[in-house]
């Protein structure tokens, strides 16, 4: 009897999903529901990004943070602590966690459960997350300024003010 492992978008630079146990495919737990009177969004874990802003986008939202790359799971960057394109990782805007645990029980904690930072980045120590509920934004383009052949001292000297400016 081996483990049980649960695989996502399968976009892992490590072995934390191999098993010579059983893989769980997540694929089909794609549910995408936006609650537009609480700005938030029920991810199942089969969505990827590339599914999930674009209909953000259409119902006049957006997340504050994203993946670097649209075929990445929503919930295994999440659960990983992907560190995303803003200034936190993914898992800051994840509000409630659902995952099935050891004992084959589903368990839903929100961010007002005294378990729940301990688990939304569980890199599956708790079980196999089966969806999150993210707080949401106002849409929001995303534009990129470029400076080249900046001086090394101006840089220097702005160091700060460039890191903190580099928000998306």
């Amino acid at each position: 009897r081996g483990a049980v492992h649960a695989v996502g978008g399968r976009h892992s630079f490590s072995a934390i999903a191999d098993t010579q146990g059983t893989l769980v495919s997540l694929e089909a737990f794609n549910e995408l529901r936006v609650d537009r009177d609480a700005a938030t969004a029920r991810v199942g874990a089969g969505v990827k990004y590339s599914d999930l802003c674009p209909e953000l986008q259409r119902q006049g939202f957006a997340v504050e943070n994203l993946a670097s790359l649209p075929h990445i799971c929503v919930v295994g960057a999440c659960s990983t602590a992907t560190h995303g394109s803003g200034t936190r990782n993914l898992a800051n805007a994840v509000t409630a966690i659902e995952f099935i645990d050891g004992r084959g029980q589903r368990v839903v904690l929100s961010d007002q459960d005294d378990d729940f930072h301990g688990v939304v980045v569980g890199l599956g120590a708790v079980g196999i997350v089966t969806g999150v509920t993210l707080r949401l934004l106002p849409s929001f383009d995303v534009r990129q300024w470029v400076w080249e052949n900046m001086p090394l001292a101006q840089y220097a000297d702005n160091f700060d003010e460039i890191i903190a400016s580099g928000y998306s």
